[in-house]
């Protein structure tokens, strides 16, 4: 699909006089996987805090599936659609990895954390079904029962991604999903973030792994300095002057 599923226009965010992102205009089209690559402080993170609603933009619109969405709170943004995972795991190691991932579907529900307790049974279904479907898709519905703390870090990644699955979006925002795995656990999760593409979801990424994102992403954008400096295939970024220098060039240092 060609369709526009994301789309930023002018979007700017300041903190004092520090601009952590200028300008930029872009559109994420519905389907595939966009990586976002840049260097340390090129304003990857704060991007990812303006769409889902941490951080309110200075200037500019966040669209999301035909629908603004800049300065909605974060909860209504989730039921609009899009879902985040982070780079320091949100996981709670006292909880089931059941009730971890049901806080995902409780986050859909207007119900919230009433529906735990209320009669409202239609809701409780919802949510239950919702986390089982979850789990089933990254392979954890065998772990239900096991305390998180007793995950292996690897499985705490695919914890992290279930409990954002079962918000149902039709975007998974990933910040760096690959951080602290070995060579075959990246492997898998490359597998894995493929085939949730093929089913219909629409992946961004932040990744440090370039190898990584050489793989499996349709299309890459690059930042450097709070500014889009980029954007395309990965071999036509990964060719473009601008980024050699900005960006790759001090990689390879």
């Amino acid at each position: 699909m060609t369709d526009t599923l994301l789309e930023l226009k002018q979007l700017s965010l300041s903190y004092g006089g520090v601009h952590a992102l200028e300008d930029i205009s872009l559109r994420l089209p519905s389907g595939g996987i966009t990586g976002l690559i840049g260097p340390n402080g090129a304003g990857k993170t704060s991007l990812f805090n303006v769409i889902t609603g941490f951080s309110r933009p200075s200037h500019g619109e966040v669209h999301y599936a035909g629908q603004r969405i800049d300065g909605l709170p974060v909860p209504q943004i989730a039921r609009q659609g899009i879902a985040r995972t982070f780079q320091n795991l949100r996981v709670f190691p006292g909880m089931t990895v059941f009730d971890n991932v049901s806080i995902g579907a409780l986050s859909q529900q207007r119900f919230g954390w009433r529906a735990l307790w209320s009669r409202k049974q239609h809701s409780a279904q919802a949510v239950s079904a919702a986390t089982w479907a979850a789990l089933r898709r990254t392979g954890l519905d065998g772990l239900a029962f096991e305390l998180a703390a007793n995950l292996s870090y690897g499985k705490r990644k695919y914890l992290e991604i279930a409990r954002a699955l079962a918000l149902q979006p039709g975007l998974l925002i990933l910040d760096e999903p690959a951080a602290g795995l070995n060579d075959s656990e990246t492997a898998a999760l490359a597998d894995f973030l493929r085939q949730l593409s093929q089913q219909g979801l629409s992946l961004l990424l932040v990744e440090h792994d370039l190898s990584l994102v050489k793989k499996i992403c349709d299309r890459v954008l690059v930042l450097s300095s709070g500014r889009l400096l980029a954007e395309g295939s990965p071999e036509q970024v990964m060719r473009d002057p601008a980024v050699i220098t900005s960006y790759l060039g001090s990689e390879e240092a």
